[in-house]
Parts: structure tokens; C-alpha cells; sequence
């Protein structure tokens, strides 16, 4: 019952809930009028009022007397929001180290390192530990109705122990497409980054990428971006060792330790290949370029931070060959 004297009210509502129905009535219906979010609406008759997202919705509900009198009531109508939970949840899972959301803001996916099942692929047995730390990602969905559902238990092919699978996550602009890293998957060769797709409901792995100087501890795969299509992903190697600067230099040398690098593949007719292999202008000892990275949507520009980095210059388009302001950081734009 809403009180004369009291104009404010809350409605709280379900995580998930797109609209809610109110059926407003009067006293003395035919002294009065009512409109419900600026709509007239009979004594009695029901109102749907759309929630957009998760911001609270203030339903304004105005009373008209026969007089022309009028007395307005707001009506706040919030929800919680969503907690999501693996469909697995176990000790040390890690759940959320990592997550990715689509534009749209209607896919969800949550990396957990720890995960330790040893299924492979996507929806398999949930229910194992045998293998510590392989980890998973788990893609949520919202639905029309504004309800969330996990919609797929994604883990690599090859999924072993300590690979934490799902330290890094990246969707494309409507979710379709899905980057995982693995740094620490294959500790002597390398790690990975994986791509599944979704096509037509059904998510699988579509690439299995690797950096193409591949090397014991470089770290490939902590951190990655998505194009907004998701044909090209970018990976970075914060660790890798090679001294080449540039774009396109020489990946054999090991010459500049930790200085890293970052590695940009494409989907094309033909497949994925790589189409780049970036450094900065003077790779230097742990400037750690590729620890964190972000694509535009067309893929172009890309962002690269190198925490270790030691220029002293200031602001945009200082010298970035000085070194004498030891791990100041920087960021490098390509």
C-alpha cells in the first residue's frame, strides 16, 4: 500500500529480471487517473516496465484526482547483481582470475587456473582432479529474458598439469569467439594461446597458436586481446629474450633478457598464421613488453605495456632508447 505521506519506494527484484509488471489501483476509480513510467493505465490494468541492464529503474507513478490534483510516487526498482559460480566449483579452483565480457555485455567468460580436471575439449567430465592446476574457462550467457546460464566448460585439448589454462581471456565484440591463455602449458617448449568458436550454439576449438621462437619460460600467452571479429588475436610474451627491435626483427637472439615481445595472428582464407612479431625501438633487460595489451576493434591500433621499461621522458613521444629511470614504464603504441 503506498502511504500519502510516503512518496519513495523500493522494489527489489531478482538478478536477471528484464521487466517487471505493476497492476496499480485506486480507491474511487472513477475519481481518479493513473499513469504508470508516463503511460495512462486503467485501476486494476497491469503495466510492464522495462529494466535496462543492471542500473536501478526509478518507475515514476502518478495519481490524478478528479479535481486535478496530483500526487507522484517513485518507485525504485533495483536488483542485485549477477554471482556467477562455476558449474564445478572446487578448492583452489581459482575462479575469476581471469574474465572477458562481449560488447554487448551479454557473454561472460571466467578463467579458474586451478581447475584440475583432465577433460579436454569443451563440456567434459567435470568431476575429476587429476590433473592439478590444468584450469578452465566457463562462458556464461545471457538470455532475451535477462536470465544468465553457464552455456559452456571449456579446457584445452591437451589439457595437463600446471598448465593454468585460462590465466588469460579475451572475447570478441558478440562473444562468438573465445582467446585462453596458457602460460605455463608445455613448461619446455613454450605455451599456448587457444581459440574456440561458437557456430551455430556449439563452441570448439577453431586455432592452437604458439609464438614462432618458442622457448622455455618466455611466458607466451599472459596476456590477450581479440580483435572485435576475433580473426586476429595479439599475444604477449612479457619474458622472451631476443634483442631485436622493431617489427619483423630477429627472433633467434636471446640477447636481451625478459626485454619480451608481442605476437599477432590473423585469420585468414587460409587459415591463422602470424603476421607479426613486435618489439619495442630499444628491447632492453626486463622491460616486460606484452605484460598487458589491448586491440581496437579493427585490430589497429594495439597498446603494449612494458612495466620495466626505464625511459626518463615524459608525456607522448618522448626518447624511448634512454634508460635512466630504472623500471619507470612505459606504454608503446603500434
Amino acid at each position: 500500500m503506498f502511504a500519502a505521506g510516503t512518496t519513495a519506494y523500493t522494489l527489489a527484484l531478482p538478478r536477471g529480471r528484464a521487466s517487471v509488471t505493476l497492476v496499480p489501483r485506486v480507491a474511487y476509480p472513477d475519481r481518479a487517473t493513473i499513469s504508470v513510467d508516463g503511460v495512462v493505465v486503467p485501476s486494476g490494468a497491469p503495466a510492464v516496465v522495462t529494466l535496462d541492464g543492471f542500473a536501478p529503474r526509478v518507475v515514476p507513478v502518478v495519481v490524478t484526482t478528479e479535481t486535478g490534483a496530483t500526487r507522484t510516487y517513485a518507485l525504485a526498482a533495483r536488483r542485485t547483481s549477477l554471482y556467477a559460480k562455476a558449474s564445478n566449483t572446487g578448492f583452489r579452483d581459482a575462479f575469476g582470475y581471469s574474465v572477458a565480457l562481449s560488447a554487448d555485455g551479454n557473454v561472460l567468460a571466467v578463467g579458474a587456473i586451478g581447475e584440475a580436471s583432465e577433460a579436454t575439449g569443451v563440456g567434459g567430465n567435470q568431476n575429476s582432479d587429476a590433473a592439478l592446476e590444468a584450469g578452465a574457462v566457463y562462458v556464461f550467457r545471457r538470455s532475451a529474458s535477462g536470465s544468465w546460464a553457464q552455456e559452456a566448460y571449456v579446457k584445452a585439448s591437451n589439457a595437463g598439469q600446471g598448465d593454468r589454462f585460462g590465466a588469460t581471456v579475451a572475447l570478441s565484440a558478440d562473444g562468438s569467439a573465445l582467446a585462453v591463455g596458457a602460460y605455463f602449458e608445455t613448461f619446455s617448449t613454450g605455451a599456448v594461446v587457444r581459440v574456440p568458436i561458437r557456430t551455430g550454439g556449439a563452441w570448439a576449438q577453431e586455432a592452437f597458436v604458439r609464438a614462432s621462437n618458442t622457448e622455455r619460460n618466455d611466458n607466451f600467452g599472459v596476456s590477450v586481446s581479440l580483435s572485435a571479429d576475433g580473426s586476429q588475436p595479439a599475444v604477449g610474451a612479457y619474458v622472451e629474450d631476443s634483442s631485436a627491435t622493431g617489427v619483423g626483427g630477429d627472433e633467434a637472439s636471446n640477447a636481451a633478457s625478459r626485454s619480451g615481445a608481442v605476437y599477432v595472428f590473423r585469420r585468414g582464407a587460409m587459415g591463422w598464421s602470424q603476421e607479426a612479431y613486435v618489439k619495442t625501438l630499444d628491447a632492453s633487460f626486463l622491460d616486460g613488453l606484452g605484460h598487458a595489451l589491448a586491440l581496437s576493434a579493427d585490430g589497429s591500433p594495439l597498446a603494449v605495456g612494458a612495466p620495466g621499461d626505464s625511459p626518463s621522458a615524459t608525456d607522448v613521444g618522448g626518447d624511448e632508447t634512454d634508460d635512466s629511470e630504472l623500471r619507470a614504464g612505459a606504454v608503446h603504441l603500434f
